[in-house]
């Protein structure tokens, strides 16, 4: 397919401006260096990221022997975006800017209830934190709001909400009270997609959400995997234990019954920080029962090992607290694993708080960067 002069010009744009977010900090001739191109098209490119803000030459490099080069690097907050995770007793509110930095967070105990009080609290905490960050409406990308939800292919249309009794028309309820672009994203693929976004490796990956419900993502080739109707890795209604507990769909035994994060804290009233701290004192009780979440989350992750072969991620809220437990979890895996002898593969976290926040407004900054 023929490629126009202008296309060729985007596209040469874009990889300048990603190849300085890549590199930090980077002159003129190390760009012409990294992507082979001349220095008239690298520097008429560099003066249109400059005119778009999106760009900034701050200092320069040390002298090799002849004229000092200008050191050139991204302008982060240029551009930012608004992620929101609306939970049934909490919204989070974060800003993100273009390098994926948490600017700014926001987190308040609001129990979700469909009404006009409920979604102006949500109006006047974006206000709020844009305010207090000095951030202009123009600057906006848009607003990324994580739910847990199964979400239809326009980010517009809730197709199945069990957790949260969400309203038909959710979307333009919230209209009147957003007064930028925004989307819904499922929570578990926008907490997953903070931890691709974070570690950028390449390499495809599964991502657990054990927080107050189990959910989780499938990344194939740094894109989300879906399904067909957009119910791709909902493990948390996969069937652990055939009869086992009821759950709150109406089927026994899944996941969820076992591994959501509540079958912890429900132990030290709801708080889950308190659970681990009896686990750390050696407390019996509290030892038995996370050895038993262990055993259950094991076979669980075995099983997705099995179909996928990818790297594993675990987050959520348990996930926040698992690190120190990660080599007693990969010894259980190891066991349980028929082509391996280690269990290397299952990695702790890094985003130990409102990591689907942070996830839907990546959303927007990731489709910022490929535009530019």
């Amino acid at each position: 397919m023929h490629t126009t002069n202008m296309e060729l010009k985007r596209i040469n744009r874009n990889r300048i401006y990603q190849m300085i977010m890549q590199m930090g900090k980077t002159s003129k001739s190390e760009l012409g260096d990294e992507l082979k191109l001349s220095l008239p098209t690298i520097t008429q490119n560099l003066n249109a990221l400059i005119d778009m803000d999106l760009i900034v030459e701050e200092g320069e490099f040390e002298s090799t022997g002849g004229r000092r080069a200008k050191m050139i690097s991204c302008n982060p907050t240029a551009r930012v975006a608004v992620g929101m995770n609306i939970t049934r007793n909490h919204i989070g509110i974060v800003i993100v800017d273009l390098l994926g930095n948490v600017v700014s967070s926001t987190r308040e105990r609001f129990v979700y209830e469909d009404s006009e009080r409920y979604y102006t609290k949500i109006q006047s905490m974006i206000d709020l934190i844009l305010h207090k960050n000095h951030v202009a409406d123009e600057q906006i990308l848009g607003v990324g709001i994580s739910i847990p939800a199964i979400i239809g292919g326009d980010k517009k249309t809730l197709e199945t909400a069990l957790v949260i009794p969400f309203p038909d028309g959710l979307y333009e309820r919230m209209r009147a009270h957003i007064r930028f672009p925004y989307f819904f994203f499922n929570d578990a693929n926008s907490g997953g997609y903070a931890e691709f976004w974070n570690r950028k490796s390449g390499r495809d990956l599964f991502y657990f959400s054990l927080s107050g419900t189990v959910g989780g993502m499938i990344l194939i080739h740094n894109k989300i995997f879906e399904g067909e109707d957009y119910r791709a890795a909902e493990v948390g209604h996969m069937t652990l234990i055939p009869d086992g507990p009821m759950c709150y769909c109406g089927k026994k035994g899944c996941m969820d019954t076992y591994c959501a994060s509540v079958n912890l804290s429900d132990m030290t009233d709801g708080m889950l920080a308190a659970f681990f701290e009896q686990v750390e004192q050696k407390n019996p009780l509290f030892l038995k029962k996370w050895n038993d979440y262990l055993n259950y989350l094991a076979v669980a992750i075995n099983n997705v090992r099995m179909l996928f072969d990818c790297d594993v991620i675990l987050g959520g809220d348990v996930g926040s607290y698992i690190d120190p437990y990660i080599t007693e979890l990969r010894i259980m895996l190891a066991a349980r694993d028929t082509f391996n002898r280690s269990a290397d593969y299952v990695k702790a976290c890094k985003y130990h708080t409102e990591a689907s926040a942070v996830g839907a407004g990546l959303m927007f900054v990731d489709e910022f960067i490929t535009s530019v």
